[in-house]
């Protein structure tokens, strides 16, 4: 017979201090017993003999009796004959009997229809015994809990069927708590926390998915969070993340299948279990403490159904699904504990990680949990990493054999010295006084992205509708210029510059290794994905009346280039049964196939210099619309933000020269707001982690005068001289920040 595992991997180590552990052998025997009977402790009180329980050598079991049944206890030690062939001339002990309850299955059966009688009786009554010893037995056993709240018709052989009614259950549980009689809640909070105590230990050798619906049922208790409540939660995450990876791959499906609203609760539940775990625990090593851990775990399943629902939302056809089962945003995933400051030691957790082979915890394998800012945090920190060890392997290399270019001022010198590129990038522009100390590499990135996007090139095509660029299939530049297109993206990244790359998600979700499909198009070229939806999905004609055929068209420099989306393509009609084929081959081949090239070579030179496709690179923990955010920074101008958080020299927040530039900066629309931006920092791109990030200063240049204001890029420093009024200050200011690009103006 398979062995559970030792009792102390899984107990509250609160419980294990109050409750030693009986020896190995009695463990294994007592163990033996349940698995063969294939019941649970209550489970063979509700059926069984009656059950002799010694409270001196048995107390984890003694403290369950109260739960079970009337019992037997005359408190008298009690002198049992000793085992034939024992060495003992007597064994003294207390002993509780319990008895066999003669309870009807269907008086056990729980319904939110059952439970609102049996509610209405005792207050009626003013009784509440028979009540609560029914809830204890519910609560308490793993077949009658999981066979509470069923919905009609429930199919058990059916995996993916979960059965219980999700509404019922909440419900259940509000009428519950809301008794006058505190026993009522305390009996079902027990039971429950006690048959979690059982199930920490046998939840390694379940194996079908009926008994899951104990752990659906605990979790989707709105009271898990308080504070008599603490342990059952505990108990419950350890039983779940105990669970064998095929039961869990059940709960992903289930999770991926809920109404949005339980899946929603479930997360916020969880995430606020790690902010009261952490403020209540001194000292709490949140990577080594099991409730966490096992909770992140629980989080990782509902994160994965959440996935599966993306993916199927991303799928589906126009009204195929409902709002319930939209996927959740990736913000709900975001833990405000783990992204704290005071919370993590990041740098130990990335080294953790990196150097880890799966045997030790860390937040990065859990990366949902992060938040954009902590994951850029966390690339930041691997380039500092990778810059120190290249730039001591270049020290190596100039003492071995000559010195080696510290200055990058071409791509194709980028080309060139490709081991060069992992050290810290400094920028001279030819003819230039500017001294990079990173404001002349911001500029450069612009300048170059500007240069790649120029419609001189043709290596991206432009749509009008979207301001964005896709891979021009016609483009007659190679798979070199591409891919140093990548390696640009990549150096932005490893450098921390944001740039203002235009391109459609669809390139973000290719580089995480999506597979684009119509929704993708859509964001792409509108006009093209709106057509092929509205065919496929609200189209009522005849098709034929369409001539579409399976192929694809476009412009090749004045030309109309035709290619078949299969064998026989031209010659193949669209009709109501092809046309979902029809579209998913036309996305394909304008999505990937048609530029297969050209991203191959793009994403080859990205990933020469983050190296996403390395086990534990750290931009491999981003999501596509967080991997967006790191290179492009946010669209959110909150210049009030930005005023709250700046510093000044020369000046104070309320001299009129700094109330008047704040009076003009906030009358300005979002195209100056950005030339301001980039007049002082050297990119029009917000940060990351937003304007309240900025090391902003404003900074007093003599006194007023006729001159332009100035900046430092480098510092994120405008230079005001005191201007004599407001409108002198707007002129001016205008009129520098319109003629900004380069080092004239300092």
């Amino acid at each position: 017979m398979a062995r559970r595992p030792e009792p102390e991997q899984f107990l509250c180590p609160e419980y294990n201090a109050a409750h030693p552990s009986p020896g190995k052998e009695e463990v294994d025997e007592e163990e033996d017993e349940a698995e063969e009977a294939g019941l649970s402790l209550m489970e063979r009180m509700a059926t069984g003999e009656p059950l002799e329980i010694d409270l001196d050598t048995s107390p984890m079991l003694a403290s369950l009796a109260p739960l079970l049944a009337p019992h037997e206890d005359d408190g008298a030690p009690e002198v049992v004959d000793p085992t034939p062939g024992s060495d003992s001339a007597a064994i003294v002990s207390r002993t509780v009997v319990l008895h066999r309850q003669e309870v009807k299955p269907e008086e056990l059966s729980l319904t939110l229809e059952s439970l609102r009688e049996s509610l209405a009786a005792a207050a009626a009554a003013g009784e509440y015994t028979q009540l609560i010893r029914r809830l204890r037995q519910v609560f308490g056993s793993t077949s009658l809990l999981g066979a509470a709240f069923l919905a009609p018709g429930t199919d058990n052989a059916n995996a993916d069927e979960w059965g219980t009614v999700l509404d019922e259950v909440t419900a259940a549980y509000e009428a519950l708590y809301a008794v006058d009689e505190p026993m009522v809640a305390t009996a079902v909070r027990q039971a429950a926390e006690y048959l979690m105590i059982d199930q920490a230990v046998a939840a390694p050798m379940l194996r079908s998915h009926i008994e899951l619906r104990q752990f659906v049922i605990v979790l989707l208790n709105p009271y898990l969070l308080d504070e008599d409540a603490a342990n059952l939660l505990r108990k419950t995450a350890l039983a779940v993340a105990s669970l064998s990876d095929a039961l869990k791959q059940v709960l992903v499906r289930w999770f991926a299948a809920w109404p949005r609203r339980h899946l929603s609760n479930l997360v916020a539940t969880l995430q606020s279990f790690v902010l009261l775990r952490s403020v209540s625990v001194p000292s709490l090593n949140p990577h080594t403490d099991v409730p966490i851990i096992s909770v992140v775990k629980i989080l990782a399943l509902t994160h994965a159904g959440n996935e599966r629902r993306a993916n199927a939302w991303r799928e589906a056809r126009l009204g195929e699904l409902s709002d319930d089962a939209a996927p959740l945003p990736l913000t709900d995933f975001y833990n405000d504990t783990v992204n704290g400051h005071d919370f993590l030691d990041l740098v130990q957790d990335y080294e953790t990680w990196i150097n880890s082979s799966g045997g030790e915890f860390s937040f990065c394998a859990y990366p949902f949990l992060l938040d954009a800012a902590t994951k850029a945090d966390i690339v930041f920190l691997e380039s500092e990493l990778q810059m120190r060890q290249e730039g001591r392997r270049a020290m190596i290399q100039s003492i071995l054999s000559g010195p080696v270019s510290p200055y990058l001022d071409t791509l194709n010198q980028l080309a060139r010295y490709p081991n060069d590129m992992k050290k810290e990038m400094k920028v001279k522009f030819v003819g230039e006084e500017g001294v990079d100390e990173g404001g002349v590499r911001k500029e450069f990135f612009q300048v170059i992205v500007r240069e790649l996007f120029d419609a001189r090139f043709g290596m991206f095509a432009f749509d009008e509708e979207t301001g964005s660029y896709y891979f021009n299939p016609a483009s007659l530049e190679g798979e070199r210029e591409f891919k140093l297109c990548g390696i640009v993206l990549g150096l932005a990244i490893y450098n921390k510059v944001i740039i203002d790359m235009h391109f459609p998600r669809v390139v973000y979700n290719r580089l995480c290794g999506l597979t684009p499909n119509l929704a993708d198009l859509i964001d792409a070229m509108p006009a093209v994905g709106r057509n092929l939806k509205y065919i496929r999905d609200e189209f009522d004609g005849d098709y034929a009346d369409l001539a579409l055929f399976f192929e694809y068209e476009y412009d090749n420099f004045g030309q109309v280039v035709t290619v078949e989306l299969c064998d026989g393509g031209s010659e193949r009609a669209v009709t109501a049964d092809n046309v979902a084929e029809y579209v998913d081959r036309y996305v394909r081949y304008v999505l990937v196939d048609a530029v297969e090239a050209q991203f191959g070579a793009f994403a080859e030179g990205f990933r020469s210099v983050v190296g996403s496709d390395a086990p534990h690179a750290a931009v491999s923990l981003f999501a596509p619309s967080e991997l967006e955010l790191l290179i492009c920074g946010s669209e959110e101008l909150d210049f009030t933000a930005l005023e709250e958080v700046t510093r000044y020299e020369g000046f104070d927040d309320n001299d009129p020269t700094v109330r008047a530039f704040w009076e003009v900066v906030h009358e300005f629309d979002v195209e100056m707001k950005k030339k301001l931006l980039f007049f002082t920092t050297g990119s029009d791109r917000v940060p990351i982690k937003g304007l309240k990030a900025l090391n902003f200063v404003v900074m007093r240049a003599g006194g007023d005068s006729d001159r332009l204001p100035t900046s430092h890029t480098c510092y994120n420093t405008i230079l005001l001289p005191p201007y004599e009024s407001k409108d002198k200050l707007r002129t001016l200011l205008i009129k520098a920040l319109s003629n900004a690009e380069g080092f004239g103006m300092l």
